[in-house]
């Protein structure tokens, strides 16, 4: 997929939705599925259990978009998806291009 694909990708596109997420449950190792609001936000936590150690993913969702999604175990927080990041690296990928071009 070129750059431009991938831009319009992340500016429009789901990448996963609140209902995917809840049939998740049904999957072995995950343990509960639980949304709430927080600010203009829905937040999906989905704890899954692998090897004796729990395994929180944190999804946030604007307007039914996925905005971020983290990986916290053991108090250790790991950022896996930043919408607004990937948008920023494409735009700088995008920019390079038309530099050339001009």
């Amino acid at each position: 997929m070129n750059n431009l694909n991938r831009y319009y990708n992340e500016l429009y596109s789901e990448k996963v939705t609140l209902n995917s997420l809840a049939s998740n449950i049904l999957v072995a190792g995950y343990q509960e599925i639980k949304y709430y609001k927080s600010s203009n936000a829905i937040v999906c936590e989905a704890i899954y259990n692998q090897d004796e150690e729990e395994i929180v993913y944190k999804y946030t969702f604007v307007d039914e978009y996925l905005i971020s999604l983290e990986r916290i175990c053991n108090n250790e927080v790991k950022i896996l998806y930043s919408r607004s990041v990937e948008i920023e690296k494409l735009k700088k990928k995008l920019s390079g291009h038309l530099q050339k071009l001009a």
